[in-house]
């Protein structure tokens, strides 16, 4: 009997394409989203005021909790910081134990992507 994800008459091969094109897929989709979301900031949909380092602090835990997997670039943009005070955040917030790295990007512990 075959296992019950893979199709009648599909080979083990067609079956383990089709799971990988599909994983490739919700990549894509995932990278969609995240250049929607940079062309927003850029337009203006986000708030460009800057923020003191405190509250900055909880705009980025809440950033990368919202997200999973966003990037520091993508979190700069939409709070309107520079990338280097975000990444430098990212860093301690990383040796806090409240962010982690996730590919190229980060999320909180307990998230469950990644």
């Amino acid at each position: 009997m075959p296992p019950p994800d893979e199709r009648v008459g599909e080979s083990a091969f067609v079956t383990q394409m089709r799971a990988d094109l599909e994983g490739y897929l919700r990549q894509l989709d995932d990278e969609r989203h995240a250049v929607g979301r940079a062309i927003r900031a850029l337009d203006g949909a986000a708030s460009t005021g800057h923020a003191t380092q405190e509250s900055l602090r909880d705009a980025v835990l809440d950033a990368i909790g919202r997200d999973p997997g966003v990037r520091a670039t993508m979190v700069a943009l939409t709070l309107g910081h520079g990338h280097d005070a975000v990444t430098s955040l990212l860093r301690t917030l990383e040796q806090e134990g409240l962010a982690v790295r996730i590919g190229l990007g980060w999320k909180r512990p307990n998230d469950r992507k990644g």
